[in-house]
């Protein structure tokens, strides 16, 4: 059996695997990017917000939404992220 990724699957993997090279990898930058402008508002942005917060990929993605035209979806995410960042912050500090 062939397996078959998501396209927000493969914009996590590519993005995880930009940031394994020093400076980055423009090949992975530019599939990424791809991936993004084909799928435009299909992608399931919960899904990619939820893992991007797990993998601490926020910030490339949103940079990569950002880049690819998805401003809204960009700066959607970079909100949720600093709300998110935030609680956890505020949740460990002293009562």
């Amino acid at each position: 059996m062939i397996p078959i990724y998501s396209p927000e699957d493969i914009v996590l993997q590519k993005l995880s695997w930009y940031k394994l090279i020093p400076g980055g990898s423009q090949k992975q930058w530019r599939d990424v990017l791809g991936v993004l402008k084909v799928q435009g508002e299909r992608l399931d942005r919960a899904y990619l917000h939820q893992w991007a917060l797990t993998l601490k990929l926020t910030d490339l993605l949103s940079g990569a939404l950002l880049e690819s035209g998805h401003l809204n979806i960009g700066i959607n995410l970079l909100h949720k992220c600093s709300i998110s960042k935030n609680s956890q912050l505020r949740s460990m500090l002293p009562g």
